[in-house]
Formats: C-alpha cells, sequence, structure tokens
C-alpha cells in the first residue's frame, strides 16, 4: 500500500539552498506599495544600501530577483539578486513611486532579468536588436525547436544539409549569451 506522500504527480526544480529566499514573503508584500531599504552586498564582501520602489519579483535561471525604481540613482531601475540582500527595512512613511502602465512590458524583449551594461538603466527603455543565429548540428537545432531560446524566435532557413538559421528580436544581455552557449559549439551568432 503506497502512502498518498509517495504519489507526487507534478514536480519542479527550484534551488532550495539559494540564500534570500526568507525575504520573500514581506518583498511580495511590499510589491507596488511600500518603498524598501535594502542592503545589498557584492560577492566582494562590500555592503550597500538603496532605496527601491518595488515593481516585480521575478524567477530567472532558480534565482529569485527583485525589481524596482531606484529613485537615488539618477531615476534609473534596479534588478537585485534576493540571494544578495542582506536587510531589508520598509518605508511607510515615503510615498510610493508607482509602477508604469508598460513596466512589465521591458522584459518582452529581453531574456533573463538584466540588462548589458552597454546599455543605461534609465527609465527609457533599449532597443532590440535582430540576431541571426547559424546552426550546424541537428540536435542543437531540435533543442532551440522544443525549448525556444526567446518567444521572437522565428526560422529563417530550415535545417538542411548540416545547417539552419534562426532570428531573435532582443535587447543583448549576460543571459543570452549564457543561452546560446548552452547550445554548444555547433552554434554561432552570423548577424
Amino acid at each position: 500500500e503506497h502512502s498518498k506522500k509517495n504519489e507526487v504527480t507534478v514536480d519542479y526544480s527550484e534551488n532550495l539552498r539559494l540564500a534570500g529566499r526568507h525575504w520573500l514573503p514581506v518583498l511580495y508584500q511590499s510589491i507596488c506599495k511600500t518603498p524598501l531599504n535594502i542592503t545589498y552586498v557584492t560577492f566582494k564582501g562590500d555592503s550597500y544600501t538603496y532605496q527601491l520602489h518595488p515593481y516585480l519579483l521575478k524567477l530567472f535561471n532558480e534565482r529569485w530577483f527583485l525589481l524596482g525604481f531606484m529613485p537615488q540613482q539618477e531615476e534609473s531601475y534596479w534588478t537585485v539578486p534576493l540571494d544578495r540582500i542582506q536587510n531589508v527595512t520598509l518605508l511607510p512613511d515615503i510615498e510610493f513611486k508607482p509602477r508604469p502602465e508598460h513596466y512589465l512590458s521591458r522584459f518582452d524583449s529581453l531574456i533573463g532579468v538584466t540588462y548589458d551594461s552597454r546599455h543605461e538603466l534609465k527609465l527609457r527603455e533599449p532597443c532590440p536588436e535582430l540576431i541571426t543565429l547559424g546552426f550546424h548540428r541537428n540536435d542543437a537545432w531540435g533543442r532551440s525547436i522544443t525549448k525556444p531560446i526567446h518567444s521572437s524566435q522565428k526560422i529563417v532557413k530550415e535545417f538542411a544539409d548540416g545547417y539552419g538559421e534562426m532570428t531573435l528580436c532582443v535587447v543583448p544581455n549576460n543571459e543570452m549569451f549564457m543561452r546560446i552557449l548552452s547550445l554548444g559549439e555547433c552554434v554561432s551568432i552570423v548577424g
């Protein structure tokens, strides 16, 4: 006889060892309501405290991120991984800057959560670029068909005779390059 506990029918992967998960409840409650002071610690151990108006919690690549508006950094947006947060303080007496109407559309042309350092993190949007990928092996082609790199992905040249091409319309960032590199040496950026 099986116990109900052992009858798992759906499972998903989450990094249970990831630091910062304990901040999720307070951050979730503050989204689009209450400004925060976030104490952020770099990988080198340097600590900084920033005011943030939280707009979004986002899980990407098994890591949680808090995204929002940072008034003291020349009116810019900020993305902070929860595992880098050392302390959170609610600031209920400070007026909350509302999330812009089209804020969530910022992620439509982005793979992941961060903009490349060549793009300003200002309130304006970086323009997506058309990236053409060349595939030199059928297995990499198949993986990118069954698990698309991005929703903008389009087939330009069907895979035949050992070669195929796809385009992406995205803002280039580290997450995009990591995703392409994960397909192996048989994929190259051709344009």
